[in-house]
């Protein structure tokens, strides 16, 4: 219960920061998978990731990304210690995530979370 406590919480503060709109997003996401990316303006690897999930993003996956300087407490909640991550989110649960510059390892992870 603790966790979807959580997840709502991140869903309304992204919905109230407008990375994502409330016409694309139940917030008990049945059946939804989105995938966060957290990240920082300063971090090199982050700037390098970015074109990738750019790409992911024109496909037609669900992203949110989300600046750790911007929103330390929301990285908190995630327990992020290191950026980039990208954490996958299906039905309102946390089923895996990857950390680092792993474009490649992102979109294999990405194709199979939202089949």
């Amino acid at each position: 219960m603790k966790h979807f406590l959580n997840f709502l919480v991140v869903i309304l503060l992204i919905v109230s920061a407008g990375c994502i709109s409330t016409e694309k997003t139940d917030l008990d996401m049945n059946g939804q998978t989105l995938m966060i990316e957290f990240y920082s303006t300063t971090c090199p690897a982050c700037e390098e990731l970015s074109p990738h999930i750019d790409e992911l993003e024109s496909e037609g996956y669900n992203i949110s990304r989300i600046n750790v300087n911007e929103n330390g407490q929301m990285a908190m909640n995630y327990g992020i210690n290191l950026v980039p991550t990208v954490v996958f989110i299906k039905d309102g649960e946390e089923v895996d995530r990857v950390i680092g510059n792993q474009p490649e390892l992102i979109k294999s992870k990405a194709e199979e979370y939202f089949k």
